[in-house]
C-alpha cells in the first residue's frame, strides 16, 4: 500500500452562509482505478484522533497503527509542497499545527 493524501474542496450553503470546506482523504496511489476506488479513510482532524488514550480508535489509526501520526505529518508536509491553492494551504497549515504539540511529544 502506497499512502498518499487527496485533498477535497466542497462548498457548502447553510442556509444564507457559503463556506468551503475541504476534506482530506487517504488513498492508496497503487491503485489504477483512482479516486473513489483507492480510497482508505479520512485524516483524522482533532488532536484526540492521535491520542493513545483516545476511546474510540480513528480508522485511519486502526489502519496505520503506532505509526499514524508520523504519516500524517507527512503525507500533510507532502500536500503543503505541492499545493497551489490559497485556501488548501490554509487548511493544510492548521492541520499541522493540532499536530505539531504532539510530534514533539514523541
Amino acid at each position: 500500500m502506497n499512502p498518499q493524501l487527496l485533498v477535497l474542496k466542497r462548498k457548502k450553503h447553510d442556509g444564507f452562509n457559503r463556506t468551503t470546506e475541504t476534506r482530506f482523504a487517504v488513498v492508496n496511489a497503487e491503485n489504477p482505478k483512482g479516486y473513489p476506488s483507492n480510497f482508505i479513510c479520512t485524516l483524522p482532524k482533532g488532536k484526540e484522533a492521535y491520542s493513545k488514550k483516545s476511546r474510540h480508535q480513528t480508522v485511519f489509526v486502526q489502519v496505520f497503527g503506532k505509526g499514524s501520526l508520523n504519516l500524517a505529518w507527512q503525507l500533510l508536509s507532502e500536500a503543503l509542497i505541492d499545493e497551489k491553492n490559497p485556501l488548501i494551504i490554509t487548511a493544510i497549515k492548521n492541520r499541522l499545527k493540532i499536530i505539531e504539540p504532539l510530534q514533539t511529544t514523541l
